[in-house]
């Protein structure tokens, strides 16, 4: 634990990534010769990590002499290690949501995450708001606010209503952001399905034209 937060990769997101069945079980890092030069897709996770961290980031993914592999478990429990780049976009960004968000669970501060949803199983968004959620863990009352276009999120127990907010694009181009508290439910209602109808608002306005040329026309023209 000691050697692996020395370089940075908290274990917890391993942990985290076993749970919720990525089939990631581990990861090692390997030193790189000087000749082989780096590549570009961890110089690009290290760019995702810093542009979101309002810290220095230090781990081992930015030093130029180490690679860094994670483990799936294979037949007869053999250990396979598979590069960043042939992992899911899933589990790539989780790599880099996770560290945030254990960071900000030790010290008591607020994260924002846009597009929570982004590659991610509505069950893993699920799995996220459990750490907050859980007293255990969150000891020191970190806060998460995210957005999401993930729908089902809006039935999950873990949510109370006050913690549910639309936004609203109004006429004028301004966005209007208002609370599910705002409106009256019964417990048991179906969130998800009376904002689908449109009860509470924030429903995109779709409109189609069905005169509007087609792809194929629009490419002759």
């Amino acid at each position: 634990s000691t050697q692996l937060r020395r370089y940075g990769l908290d274990p917890r997101v391993i942990t985290f990534l076993e749970k919720i069945g990525t089939g990631v079980v581990g990861y090692k890092e390997e030193d790189l010769s000087f000749a082989s030069g780096y590549p570009k897709f961890q110089k690009d996770l290290i760019t995702s990590f810093r542009s979101i961290s309002k810290y220095p980031i230090n781990i081992g993914l930015a030093e130029v002499d180490k690679s860094i592999r994670l483990a799936h478990r294979g037949g007869h429990d053999k250990l396979g290690y598979f590069e960043l780049e042939m992992e899911s976009s899933g589990t790539r960004r989780l790599l880099i949501v996770l560290t945030e968000i254990f960071r900000a669970l030790d010290e008591g501060s607020p994260i924002y995450i846009d597009e929570l949803d982004a590659s991610l199983h509505t069950h893993v968004g699920e799995a996220l708001l459990k750490l907050f959620c859980s007293r255990e863990i969150n000891r020191n009352g970190a806060q998460l606010i995210a957005t999401t276009n993930d729908t089902n999120l809006m039935n999950s127990s873990l949510m109370r209503r006050d913690q549910v907010w639309f936004a609203e694009k109004r006429s004028d181009g301004a966005t209007s952001l208002f609370p599910l508290s705002d409106f009256r439910t019964r417990s048991g209602d179906d969130i998800e399905k009376g904002y689908r109808q449109g009860r509470f608002g924030g429903v995109p306005t779709i409109q189609l034209n069905a005169t509007s040329p087609s792809v194929e026309e629009s490419d002759q023209s």
